[in-house]
């Protein structure tokens, strides 16, 4: 479907706006959009490849399961169940509204690795893993005002 989509895009942009289909070129207008899905094929199975590998590298639990993991992070003191439970669920409710990779570089962070460690763990820049923080933290700010 997402090929198809992308074609008529494509078809649209090219064969009506701009022109380049000419009936009297032997192409019929079935024809030309076939064209723009195949065209569009390659790129839309190159995504779908590249987010399957990505899912896969790293599969992380639940957002459910992540909250409990966050909560008994390092470096958080004691307290009593009933804020404890309070925390969990809204974390929960936060990991819920991320992206899975956001998810995966926010638990690591929360589970102690540093920013090096996770770029390593999920193969991608550590300056892409410190945006992903900064834009995460500055969201929780603005949410929450801390």
């Amino acid at each position: 479907m997402e090929t198809v989509a992308q074609g008529l895009r494509l078809f649209t942009r090219f064969a009506l706006h701009d022109g380049h289909w000419q009936p009297e070129q032997g192409a019929t207008l079935r024809t030309y959009f076939v064209g723009s899905c195949i065209r569009s094929f390659p790129n839309v199975y190159r995504r779908f490849e590249f987010e399957r590998k990505d899912a896969d590298r790293t599969t992380l639990m639940a957002p459910e399961d992540l909250s409990a993991l966050v909560s008994e992070a390092p470096g958080l003191v004691e307290r009593s169940p009933e804020p404890a439970a309070v925390e969990r669920l809204a974390a929960s409710a936060e990991l819920a509204k991320m992206s899975h990779r956001t998810r995966q570089v926010v638990v690591l962070h929360a589970l102690g690795y540093t920013q090096e460690e996770i770029a390593e763990v999920l193969q991608v820049s550590p300056g892409a893993v410190r945006g992903r923080l900064t834009r995460q933290f500055a969201r929780v700010r603005r949410n929450y005002g801390r």
